[in-house]
């Protein structure tokens, strides 16, 4: 398995863990309520209005499952971001044989057009000496 292939497998499979594990957290009722301190009229409430403690709880519940969504969104961003590394990375080193091959094609038609010309500049010449020829038997 090719690196791109391997990390293509590896967002997928996280997209896929996130999208499970939202799911399970809107679900999820937060049954553990049992757990929590019920003693309101604790002096050491933190400011916590004691009338209104499902509210609090609700909405540090929402607060929770939101952090934890976030996190989840902050993994699929990061392996994103590996993922287009890697093929920035893949691309560059393509980039680099081509210009190379660019090049060697440039000098090779460099060469060409050296010769042609060289070619050219020889074809000129022989025919101005058969012309000269064909003139000196035709005069004598």
């Amino acid at each position: 398995m090719s690196g791109k292939e391997y990390y293509k497998n590896l967002f997928n499979n996280n997209k896929n863990d996130i999208s499970n594990s939202l799911s399970e957290e809107i679900d999820h009722k937060y049954d553990d309520e049992d757990n929590l301190d019920t003693d309101w009229t604790n002096s050491n409430n933190n400011g916590v209005n004691p009338n209104y403690p499902d509210v609090h709880t609700s909405s540090l519940n929402i607060l929770e499952s939101t952090v934890s969504q976030l996190k989840n969104i902050g993994y699929g961003i990061q392996s994103e971001v590996r993922l287009h590394l890697d093929m920035l990375g893949d691309m560059n080193n393509s980039m680099g044989s081509t210009g190379r091959r660019i090049k060697i094609t440039q000098r090779v038609l460099n060469r060409l057009t050296e010769m042609a010309s060289t070619t050219t500049l020889c074809l000129i010449a022989m025919v101005l000496f058969i012309l000269l020829i064909l003139q000196w038997v035709i005069l004598f």
